[in-house]
């Protein structure tokens, strides 16, 4: 990730890396955040890993996630790192674009959401574009994990959803929209549901896909910490 800290209302930037378990450089991401004003770090970029230079961008400081918190990492209630998404303002916008995929695709995201519904809003997506391809947390029925598809040209939708209603927090997710048997589910914390079988899906309607909200629109609230 690059992140992006002020001191004295200053701006200044580095690239955090791995370590050679794979985990996430903490200690120099700390190290960085020593001196940043309230302690706080922001995410600038979320560099693809596959080589296909999709890097989630997101050049206003308002809308950053932000990855330390008053000194200290943002973590889930496992202890593990992510990207503090507040709802309101942080997303990752236009990361890419899906119109015309075929189905021989996966989509999911790692989160966390400890807020629900989000600041008295109805849904929060951990991906999307703007109305053919998304996974988010719905309000709808006390509480829903809903993934849809549109076939292009913009015809027959394909719609998955797995009840949450009576959970408590905190929700988690790791969420395909479509596996290798071209069935289109939805994953609540842990627990798969199959809800449809996309053979018919040739390609998608699709769009420009957001990561932390459906491309500006039923913004995250929570923690981010894959998307693939």
């Amino acid at each position: 990730v690059r992140v992006r800290k002020e001191v004295s209302s200053v701006s200044s930037e580095t690239d955090i890396g791995f370590l050679a378990d794979g985990s996430l450089d903490t200690a120099t991401l700390l190290t960085f955040a020593s001196d940043a004003d309230s302690g706080d770090v922001f995410v600038d970029t979320w560099y693809d890993q596959s080589g296909n230079s999709n890097d989630a961008t997101q050049g206003t400081a308002t809308e950053q996630p932000k990855i330390v918190d008053s000194g200290s990492l943002v973590v889930d209630d496992q202890g593990i790192v992510g990207m503090d998404f507040d709802g309101v303002n942080h997303t990752f916008d236009n990361v890419y674009d899906n119109t015309g995929q075929g189905v021989d695709f996966y989509a999911y995201s790692v989160g966390q959401k400890t807020d629900f519904p989000v600041n008295g809003a109805t849904r929060g997506a951990m991906f999307g574009d703007g109305v053919d391809f998304y996974l988010r947390f719905s309000e709808s029925a006390g509480g829903e994990l809903e993934g849809q598809l549109r076939q292009q040209p913009g015809s027959t939708l394909f719609t998955a959803g797995k009840s949450i209603s009576g959970e408590s927090a905190p929700i988690r997710s790791l969420s395909d929209m479509i596996n290798a048997d071209n069935e289109l589910v939805v994953g609540f914390n842990g627990s798969d549901s199959i809800a449809i079988d996309t053979t018919a899906l040739t390609a998608l309607d699709g769009g420009a896909v957001s990561i932390g909200s459906r491309s500006g629109n039923d913004l995250w609230k929570g923690i981010l910490q894959e998307h693939v």
